[in-house]
């Protein structure tokens, strides 16, 4: 490899860097698209909740409502009905749940009447799942219509494009510096392009040819994901969310 470890040293630097600022970057994108959900949804609130370091839990990762966000509180999987979803992934929709985890409700200072519980499928895993919860002053009262559902539903198919690739970056972001050395000189040497240039384009190309290593994901993967991201990221730039457009 000609370059030099100053030069990896300084590209370490700018992936490091990079990946901060893409992850803070998507959440946020994850959080708005969650507030959008839950104006159309018509309800009071709307979280995602992702798996914890705790393979017994999951943990509360954006919501609407502020202390749910920043207190990042957990559900157990078993006895909750949010941890059901996870598990089998089957959509819930109920009124007055007995079975729903209080601690939140605590928290919260709320009481839960009307709820769904969406998995996030990523094709055949559940990445989480996103709740939409109670009716806000003012709006519509009563039960979630089945367009409400559906509405829900789209919602959490672009909410779980995002996690996925939120995931990625949060995987590149937790490798050692070695780890991510050795998988940057592999990818460069296979791909025939030599090593990039430090604030090239070439930077984001390599960023997916790593990840493609990492998973085993094919092009055509790599494509049809990053054009849903870019379909996700336009919807969530529209001043009013409608129906989503795939």
């Amino acid at each position: 490899m000609a370059d030099g470890p100053s030069t990896w040293e300084t590209l370490s630097k700018v992936f490091e860097s990079s990946l901060k600022n893409s992850l803070l970057a998507v959440k946020k994108q994850l959080r708005d698209l969650t507030v959008d959900a839950s104006r159309e949804v018509g309800s009071l609130e709307s979280s995602i909740l992702i798996p914890d370091e705790n393979p017994e839990l999951l943990r509360f990762f954006v919501s609407v409502n502020k202390t749910l966000e920043n207190e990042s509180p957990t559900v157990p999987i078993v006895d909750s009905l949010v941890g059901y979803v996870f598990q089998t992934g089957q959509l819930i929709a109920v009124d007055k749940p007995e079975d729903y985890y209080k601690g939140v409700d605590e928290l919260t200072g709320t009481e839960t009447q009307e709820y769904i519980a969406i998995p996030l499928f990523h094709q055949s895993r559940i990445l989480g799942v996103q709740t939409f919860m109670n009716r806000p002053k003012g709006g519509p009262t009563g039960s979630f219509s089945p367009a409400e559902i559906q509405s829900g539903q789209n919602f959490a198919t672009l909410a779980a494009v995002i996690l996925r690739y939120y995931e990625r970056l949060e995987f590149l972001h937790q490798m050692t510096l070695s780890e991510l050395d050795q998988v940057v000189v592999q990818s460069a040497t296979t791909s025939e392009r030599g090593f990039p240039l430090v604030g090239t384009t070439e930077t984001s190309h390599l960023f997916m040819e790593l990840i493609q290593k990492l998973e085993g994901l094919s092009p055509g993967d790599l494509e049809w994901v990053n054009e849903l991201v870019e379909v996700g990221l336009k919807q969530l730039d529209r001043p009013k969310t409608s129906d989503l457009e795939f």
